[in-house]
């Protein structure tokens, strides 16, 4: 069961300071059992060689500045966008 759902129109995954993807329509769900946080939505550009680097980031902007999760693991099927995040401490 999920609970804490956040959706936005554009985030963004990094690789350090590079762009690795550009997200759209993504919609956040943590679970409420193990605290996981997942996230999907439709990749517009994305750079492969970026992708498969280590330490990812999902960075979801805001009007104050933006949240950053790690991503754990994630996968690209065609355009769709699936990942396990973990907050950051």
């Amino acid at each position: 069961m999920a609970t804490g759902v956040l959706r936005g129109a554009q985030a963004q995954v990094k690789a350090a300071y590079l762009t690795a993807a550009d997200i759209a329509g993504y919609t956040l769900a943590r679970d409420e059992l193990t605290g996981a946080w997942f996230v999907s939505g439709t990749v517009v550009t994305s750079d492969a060689y970026l992708l498969a680097q280590t330490g990812l980031l999902f960075v979801a902007p805001h009007k104050g500045g933006a949240w950053r999760w790690v991503i754990e693991s994630y996968r690209v099927a065609g355009e769709r966008f699936e990942a396990r995040l973990k907050a950051l401490t």
